[in-house]
């Protein structure tokens, strides 16, 4: 017996301790990975999808959605001026720099689509704003890759809306 206890390097460990640890992480896996796809939702009156955030969460969302609107028109503007730098700035201003500041605990109580959608769009305007910049994206060209960003940004505002926390218990 004590040679077997010297020839095995690595002892044992009881089978019970795999089967207590695994019935540990298999609901916390479910649980993360439901709140990444999922989010914090739930139905509302008006067909679309509620997004529970806190009040401060909400107002940085909608705050980074009104900085998208003032890009678009700066974008519109700087075609109407045909001033390249200016419809550069603009891109770049809502681009992957203006998701730089979104927290942790907030991505995990959106779903994924709107995720997804978010941070493509961010993406699409860094790519736009190279596309300007190096001349190989024309106005016209550009003009329609943002009304394919529009189109995607209507059909999430469509399915989604955010509410606060408190919005939810006054109803």
């Amino acid at each position: 017996h004590t040679e077997d206890v010297m020839s095995d390097p690595m002892p044992r460990s009881q089978p019970w301790l795999t089967y207590i640890a695994l019935a540990l992480w298999i609901p916390t896996i479910a649980f993360v990975a439901k709140g990444f796809v999922v989010g914090e939702t739930t139905p509302s009156s008006d067909q679309r999808i509620a997004v529970k955030l806190t009040p401060a969460e909400r107002d940085l969302v909608l705050g980074e959605m009104r900085s998208l609107v003032a890009g678009l028109h700066g974008v519109v503007d700087g075609l109407a001026k045909d001033d390249r730098k200016q419809i550069a700035n603009s891109l770049t201003g809502m681009g992957m720099i203006m998701a730089v500041d979104d927290r942790q605990s907030l991505l995990m109580k959106l779903p994924l689509e709107l995720k997804r959608n978010g941070m493509g769009l961010h993406r699409k305007m860094d790519e736009l704003a190279a596309g300007v910049r190096d001349n190989s994206l024309s106005n016209e060209q550009l003009l329609h890759e943002l009304s394919s960003s529009l189109a995607t940004c209507v059909s999430c505002h469509a399915t989604y809306k955010l509410v606060a926390d408190d919005e939810l218990q006054a109803n």
